[in-house]
């Protein structure tokens, strides 16, 4: 695989190359190769790919979360295909600061009909699951943060404007 990278990138028809190693990849159910690649040059290709298969689904969604560079398209992947509540909770275990990710996320909904009271209350839940859900002993920075993320928004719940009757 890092050799097709190498002779896609070096030669003058580069696009050619890496459409060929796609679709190698695909032939030869290289899911690796085929995700990087069709992320990069042919993501609609790889949306149809997804839509075909469930088990496919997940191989992508795991290599996604185990790729750092691959983080925005495991974001896209769960809004456009969504996982089950059990499979999302399964496969965001290891990642906590993931999870928190698309949890806030989730919060565009609430802020966009101005249900502020209800948005802080989210975000500090998120925030107090959060820290159960961490290994303290590993980060205690995040857990600190955390910590005073809760304490603000219980702060700010207090204080939100309200709306006249």
């Amino acid at each position: 695989k890092d050799l097709a990278y190498a002779e896609a990138s070096l030669h003058e028809n580069a696009k050619i190359l890496k459409h060929r190693t796609l679709a190698l990849s695909e032939e030869f159910e290289d899911v690796e190769v085929f995700v990087r690649l069709s992320a990069l040059i042919d993501l609609p290709r790889l949306d149809s790919m997804m839509l075909r298969s469930e088990a496919f689904r997940r191989r992508v969604f795991e290599q996604c979360l185990a790729e750092e560079q691959l983080h925005p398209l495991f974001f896209r992947m769960v809004g456009c295909f969504p996982p089950t509540k059990s499979l999302l909770e399964e496969l965001l275990q290891p990642y906590p600061e993931l999870r928190w990710t698309l949890e806030l996320n989730a919060l565009t909904e609430v802020f966009n009909t101005g249900q502020w009271p209800a948005a802080l209350h989210t975000v500090k839940e998120i925030a107090i699951k959060a820290m159960e859900r961490a290994d303290t002993t590993k980060d205690q920075n995040r857990t600190k943060s955390l910590k005073a993320l809760a304490a603000i928004a219980t702060a700010a719940q207090d204080h939100v404007p309200r709306c006249p009757s």
